[in-house]
């Protein structure tokens, strides 16, 4: 998502991905999962070289007991006045298949935001 920044600085990243994150929990909660408490972090981009806030929660639906991941970041764009949110779910393998956890994925994403006027 991408929407008007308002009074939102580069400062308060850390905490805006967590407003987002727990706005997303909530509705999680209310739809009937499971929902883990949150894990925050920092993810650092190698292209650009930026870091970036990031949010975990893990879910596990009660009735076939799958579990999944989501994870958020939120950035804010000073220079234009936008903030982006930016979020990538993903099941929980629990045999460790999957090479990729959500955060890689969620890097690579954000390694392509390019916010302009």
């Amino acid at each position: 998502w991408v929407f008007d920044g308002g009074n939102w600085k580069k400062r308060n990243e850390k905490a805006l991905t967590r407003i987002v994150l727990s706005a997303a929990k909530k509705r999680l909660t209310r739809a009937g999962l499971f929902v883990g408490s949150i894990r925050a972090g920092r993810i650092l981009v190698k292209r650009g070289n930026r870091e970036f806030p990031v949010s975990d929660i893990i879910c596990r639906d009660p009735k076939d007991k799958l579990k999944g991941v989501i994870s958020m970041s939120a950035f804010v764009a000073d220079e234009v006045g936008k903030i982006v949110v930016v979020g990538y779910s993903t099941r929980l393998d629990p045999a460790g298949a999957t090479k990729k956890g959500p955060r890689d994925h969620l890097a690579q994403m954000l390694g392509t935001l390019r916010v302009t006027k």
